[in-house]
């Protein structure tokens, strides 16, 4: 009977080595790894956020001034194009509930977050629109 104790001790031994070894182990190559993978920086307008722009003022080529303005700030404009009909104040679109990313825009652009509409619309592949109303002017990328 001494002799099962012997070995299951040792047995015991030999289990609770190789859990440490384990955790050691797991502990050292999580923090080596963190050094030499380092978090990715954040991650940037271009990459997370698609937009259209939509002129609503009967001013040609403002869309496409604030487009070349908007992707300086690496904002992803993918189409430009004309609103249905005229607006006097300019705002935003939020096409997938994504606040956050209507609110860079916003800041982007000189709009206040006031002025971004909430119109889920999933099939337009698109994050936000800028609708530039009468008031455009006044947008930042149209200050001089």
């Amino acid at each position: 009977m001494k002799r099962f104790w012997k070995i299951l001790t040792f047995l015991g031994m030999i289990v609770f080595l190789i859990l440490a070894g384990s955790l050691l182990t797991r502990i050292y190559y999580h923090k080596s790894s963190e050094k030499e993978n380092p978090a990715p920086e954040k991650e940037s307008f271009r990459e997370s956020v698609q937009i259209n722009i939509l002129n609503a003022t009967q001013v040609p080529g403002i869309a496409s001034q604030a487009r070349a303005f908007l992707r300086e700030k690496e904002i992803d404009v993918v189409e430009i194009g004309n609103f249905e009909s005229p607006v006097a104040a300019s705002y935003i679109i939020d096409r997938v509930g994504d606040f956050k990313s209507a609110q860079k825009l916003a800041k982007a652009a000189g709009i206040k977050d006031s002025l971004i509409v909430e119109e889920i619309d999933s099939a337009l592949f698109l994050k936000c629109t800028l609708i530039l109303g009468e008031d455009f002017k006044r947008l930042t990328p149209f200050i001089k």
